[in-house]
């Protein structure tokens, strides 16, 4: 082959190459490639940013955690251990699943249950309760478009986690009736609601109602009230409930409580040395702040139930569950019955945080309840009026005091 001739073919061949980059095919594999950059760029995190994030989570227990004091205190945990532990475990860069993976197994050795990265149910709850709320300071986090997409990648993880064996609805001897919750679960508050006025109404003879909450949990105390005290309360009762905070972080976290009918918070921060006679100098060392919220409820006994109310209760008996012990408790709504409590729930609403770079939403239990005489309701509990032990049955003792 002459040279022009190889120079021809090599001409035509370029020509050849330059048409293929221009067709429509070759376009739309760049574009596909771009969006798997994109896909990769919004689901990956990478070690950099991981550990940035890392280092304010940690920041954020060791400073405004309510039990930090007590685990580092008591030797329950090597916190510097543990933040070195993890943290080796963001050497590379990971999906947001594997992180949020991670994430929740450094959270899990604190052993708190409302300690955690929110599901998608947490956020899809305080998503409709304030996302058009002006007044809650979780308007604009539920509403950032990152946390919006992290948590809609979220969503079928929960599809089938959507059944209620919340409920249990019964009878003894045809004299006592039971009321059994075993989650405190906004989700379904209307559901139950309906089920539980039904039941009362059926049952407006017998001289007793047992609220069985010996298994209880969540940190719905709007259901609580609007299920449980709202149905059952035939006199007007008040109570105020004082909650401590290592520091003042999050001065407006409390104020979300006004959402629920009859809650009134006093948004002030007092000195717990000038007001609060706690038992323990190191309370007021580790807990130098309080505020405070009161709920009265008017006597609306919307079931017409005239019964007596017993609520019993076990050392698994937590959160929103422990509210209606202390309610119980401060007020004539009834009496209580069983073992201290897990507690929890003086202190009912956690500071949601927002993570900077995964945009996972954080449940930081940043205060704690005072109980009556004094001692912290998270780590001592709600007394039992009528002290019983673990074995002993208490819809039996209240049988036994009918007959």
């Amino acid at each position: 082959m002459n040279r022009k001739k190889f120079l021809a073919v090599i001409n035509i061949a370029v020509l050849i190459f330059i048409i293929a980059l221009t067709l429509p095919g070759n376009r739309v594999y760049k574009k596909n490639s771009k969006e798997d950059a994109e896909g990769k760029e919004k689901n990956f995190i990478s070690s950099v940013e991981s550990k940035e994030e890392f280092n304010h989570l940690s920041s954020l227990i060791e400073h405004n955690y309510i039990n930090y004091p007590y685990l580092s205190t008591a030797g329950e945990l090597d916190f510097n251990n543990l933040n070195e532990k993890y943290s080796k475990r963001l050497e590379e860069d990971l999906s947001l699943p594997e992180y949020r993976t991670i994430i929740k197994s450094y959270l899990n050795e604190f052993k708190d249950e409302n300690l955690y990265i929110l599901e998608y149910d947490n956020y899809l709850n305080i998503y409709n309760n304030y996302s058009n709320r002006n007044d809650s300071t979780l308007k604009d986090i539920v509403n950032n478009p990152k946390v919006k997409q992290v948590y809609s990648e979220f969503k079928k993880e929960n599809e089938e986690l959507n059944t209620n064996s919340n409920l249990v609805l019964d009878t003894a001897d045809n004299k006592v009736a039971i009321i059994r919750v075993d989650n405190f679960n906004s989700k379904y508050k209307l559901e139950d609601q309906k089920k539980i006025l039904d039941f009362l109404k059926k049952s407006n003879s017998y001289p007793y109602v047992a609220i069985d909450i010996r298994k209880s949990h969540g940190n719905s105390i709007d259901y609580a009230i609007e299920n449980i005290i709202k149905p059952l309360s035939n006199s007007t009762n008040m109570a105020e409930f004082k909650i401590l905070q290592r520091t003042k972080d999050f001065p407006n976290a409390l104020r979300d409580l006004n959402i629920i009918s009859g809650i009134s918070v006093n948004e002030e921060y007092l000195n717990s040395k000038g007001d609060i006679n706690l038992q323990k100098k190191e309370q007021l060392d580790q807990f130098p702040f309080y505020q405070s919220y009161s709920f009265k409820d008017m006597g609306t006994n919307k079931a017409n139930f005239k019964g007596k109310v017993f609520v019993i209760q076990s050392k698994e008996t937590s959160g929103a569950a422990d509210f209606i012990s202390q309610f119980t408790n401060r007020t004539g709504f009834g009496r209580t019955i069983g073992t201290l409590t897990k507690g929890g729930g003086i202190a009912p609403i956690n500071s949601i945080v927002e993570l900077p770079k995964s945009h996972l939403l954080l449940s930081l239990p940043y205060s704690t309840g005072v109980n009556e005489d004094g001692f912290l309701n998270n780590l001592n509990g709600t007394y039992p009026e009528i002290a019983l032990d673990e074995k002993e049955d208490p819809i039996n003792y209240i049988l036994n005091m009918i007959n």
